[in-house]
Formats: C-alpha cells, structure tokens, sequence
C-alpha cells in the first residue's frame, strides 16, 4: 500500500532541494518584524528554522513580514504554500496561496520558481483526489521542465501524471507515463535523484501489487534494490537508507511468499529484522504482510505487542486503517471473530471519514 505521508515527505523535500526552503495568510500571535539592510534574508532564514516545528507562528511571521513590506506578497505565499502542503497537510491552502503567488508575480516567477509551485499543487490535487486537475498542473511542470533540460522535475511530473492515470483506470497509459519518468531520472546523477528514484520505484511496486501484478512488483523491487546497494556503498548506511531497506525488504518478503518462492520470502525477511526500522513500534509493522501471506497469522498478531497503533486515538490515516484490516486478517485466520469484525468497523469508519 502506498503511504501518503511518505509521498508528501518526497513532494516537500523536492520542493527545497535547490531553492532556500519556501512557505499562503494565517491568524497566530502577531510577530514584530525588523527592518533594514539584508533583513529580507534573515526573516527568510528565521521562517524556515521554525516551519516545520512551529508551523503557525511562521504563519503569523510571513504576515507581519508582508505587510512591513520586508517580504513580497509572492514571497510570502510561495512560503505560505509550503507550510500548509507540510506539516500542516492543507492542500486546499497549498493550492491557493501557489495558485496567488503565480498570478500575482507573473514575468518575474523564474523557471524553478514555477517548477516548485506547481509540483506543490499537482501533489495537493492528488492527495484530494483531484486527478484531471493534478494532471493538468503536472503537464505545465513538465513543460517547463523540458525547457530548461531539467531531467529530474520532468521526470517527477511525468511519474505523478501515470499515477492519476492509474486512479482514473487507465492502466496502460498510466505505467507508461511513470516508466517514461522513471527512465528520465535514472539518467539524474546525486544522492537526491537516486533516493527520489528509488522512492518511486516503491511508489509503482504498491500500484502493482494492487493489480495483482506480483511478478513485475518483484522486478522493480530488484531495481530499487540495486539503486539502494548502490547509495549504501557510496555514502554507507544512514537512518533513511536504513528506513528504505527495511521497506523493500518487507515488501519483497511478502512478494515471494505470494508467489510461492517462500526460500527467497525468509531470506527477505530475515534482511527486514536486521534493520534498525524493524524496530521501530511503527517500522516492525511492515512485515506483517509477510507474515499474513505465509501463514503465519499469530506472528502478525504479535507485531502489536506492546503498542497500542493503530489505536481508537489514533490520527485517522490510510495506514492507520490499513493495518486494522491486516489485524482483523489475522485475527479471522485464528478464529477470533469477534475482534475481526470490531477491527474492520472501525477500519471502514477510517476510510469513511477520509473520503
């Protein structure tokens, strides 16, 4: 299953890779705001120290700063976009603020500006479920990305097109377009495009497994694979690399016990329980499809030990609601039916309040 967090963490760390870290108005507690020379750099560097841990008070500064005059109105909502597409998850705000500032510095926005704003509001259209308006802006980025020579964006806007392809059923253009945008960032040399790509390439092995397509889910595994092999030799083994592994591991481990090949499916899931992600409270539960998968329902179950996730608090999310179904799975396998069934309840009230 593709996690949505996980996209939007990708779609925000795109966003400041080669820009300083950008941020639509916000009613918090009033910030005073200096004026004079270079000040417009330090209250850009102020604001991005504390968007993402105090995401309303950088709201309320960007507003004081605007209307001192210290930022522009684009500068202030091409910052406001990014706070509200991450952390504070309010896409109709992303598209809003990057849809005003575009208009409102049109001939002055640059190239990469532009390619920022709209990778911003193509992936806010798509966790809205907006698909025809996701492709629409993506097209614009790519456009523009094909204009500069800038591989790695048209390849992003490409990837995100074949996805909303895919939700709309149109399965053959859709993995289509996100080969085309995977083959243009394979060619994108650094440590950022490759972790991009194999992100991706995770991103397509979830769609695939969704269409039964276990086969090619394993083939693109094994190219992730080899792109992660690749990062982990060159700059060794850091909490994100070790992160991903442990993702594609659990996946594969659950492909090969799907398809039968249970020596490879162990081998997998022994990789998964070395990493430092198998032990996270969150991260453990990513081989419980294996588990399920090989028969091995009371394991899954035993995944949840001393954690209360996904739990009757817990912010509602698609994963959240992912695992309860995979725990009622468990439960229905050793009988316990009664649990299975509150499982689910509570599973389809999560997606309910999602859609």
């Amino acid at each position: 299953m593709a996690s949505a967090h996980n996209h939007r963490t990708l779609a925000f760390l795109l966003s400041i890779v080669s820009l300083a870290f950008i941020s639509c108005g916000h009613g918090a507690r009033k910030e005073t705001v200096e004026t004079g020379p270079g000040v417009n750099d330090r209250i850009q560097t102020r604001i991005g120290g504390m968007a993402m841990s105090e995401p309303h008070e950088a709201l309320a500064l960007i507003d004081s700063a605007e209307k001192a005059g210290v930022l522009s109105s684009f500068q202030a909502q091409r910052r406001r976009a990014m706070i509200y597409f991450n952390p504070l998850q309010e896409d109709l705000k992303v598209i809003e603020c990057a849809k005003d500032a575009l208009e409102t510095a049109p001939g002055k926005v640059s190239d990469h500006e532009r390619i920022q704003l709209l990778r911003l509001m193509s992936n806010s259209y798509y966790f809205l479920g907006e698909y025809d308006s996701c492709i629409e802006r993506a097209r614009e980025g790519e456009q523009i990305a094909v204009s500069i020579d800038s591989l790695a964006a048209e390849g992003e806007f490409k990837f995100i097109i074949g996805e909303c392809m895919l939700r709309l059923g149109q399965i053959a253009k859709g993995y289509a377009n996100m080969e085309y945008g995977l083959a243009a960032l394979s060619r994108v040399d650094g440590y950022s495009a490759r972790t991009t790509l194999s992100h991706l390439l995770g991103e397509e092995m979830n769609f695939m497994i969704i269409d039964s397509k276990f086969d090619d889910a394993i083939k693109t595994g094994q190219r992730r694979e080899a792109i992660l092999e690749e990062l982990r030799s060159e700059h060794g083994t850091d909490d994100y690399l070790d992160q991903q592994f442990g993702y594609l591991y659990g996946k594969m481990a659950y492909l090969h016990a799907e398809t039968g090949d249970m020596a490879k499916a162990e081998d997998y899931a022994g990789k998964f329980l070395e990493t430092k992600y198998s032990k996270d409270s969150n991260g453990r539960l990513r081989i419980m499809e294996y588990y399920l998968a090989s028969n091995q329902p009371q394991k899954a179950l035993e995944l949840f030990s001393g954690t209360d996730f996904p739990s009757p608090g817990d912010t509602l999310s698609s994963d959240g609601g992912y695992y309860l179904r995979l725990k009622a799975r468990a439960c229905n396998a050793l009988g316990d039916y009664k649990n299975a069934f509150s499982l689910l309840d509570r599973a389809y009230a999560i997606s309910d309040s999602l859609d």
